[in-house]
């Protein structure tokens, strides 16, 4: 009995020490994994733009292959008449070909809402690109009816620092 009883005596708690060090490692672990959350929410919401913006790309390419050739003037619900043959109408871009525009999203330092805003660029020259330099940091989208082309209308670079958001896609080319 006294060796049960020597142990219960000597192990009795924690000091008040040991508890403050525990909270301190706690304390610190917390603060890691927080820094590294918002670095995932930015990068989910990076990777959700991308894919819309693929989506778009890939919709309005769809767009130009039924209507003879011709690009969607505008991303948005109106149906118009062909510029071609003013008796037939084309379709609207949205329902028809994506149920809504995506939202842009951004990483949160970017300071833009999530929006999706289309700002059309105007241009006749069907040879002209759209450059990086095109987009005015509005966000939203960036698109271009003379040529089918989207962007992102943002000159932050992404989370990574690798490019600019309105150089997605073209990272290659540029």
């Amino acid at each position: 009995m006294s060796f049960i009883k020597k142990l219960s005596q000597k192990n009795q708690g924690w000091t008040l020490v040991e508890l403050l060090v525990v909270c301190v490692i706690v304390g610190i672990l917390a603060l890691v994994i927080m820094a590294k959350m918002s670095m995932w929410v930015d990068k989910s919401k990076e990777a959700k733009t991308k894919d819309a913006l693929r989506d778009l790309r890939v919709q309005i390419k769809r767009y130009y292959a039924e209507n003879d050739g011709l690009y969607p003037e505008g991303l948005d619900t109106v149906q118009r008449k062909s510029p071609t043959n003013p008796n037939t109408d084309v379709p609207a871009f949205i329902p028809h070909f994506m149920n809504k525009m995506p939202k842009v999203c951004l990483r949160a330092d970017a300071q833009h809402k999530d929006t999706a805003y289309v700002t059309m660029l105007s241009t006749t020259d069907p040879d002209r690109m759209m450059t990086a330099e095109d987009a005015n940091d509005q966000s939203g989208w960036l698109y271009s009816s003379t040529t089918g082309e989207i962007r992102i209308n943002c000159t932050h670079e992404d989370r990574d620092r690798k490019a600019q958001y309105s150089n997605y896609g073209y990272e290659a080319m540029e």
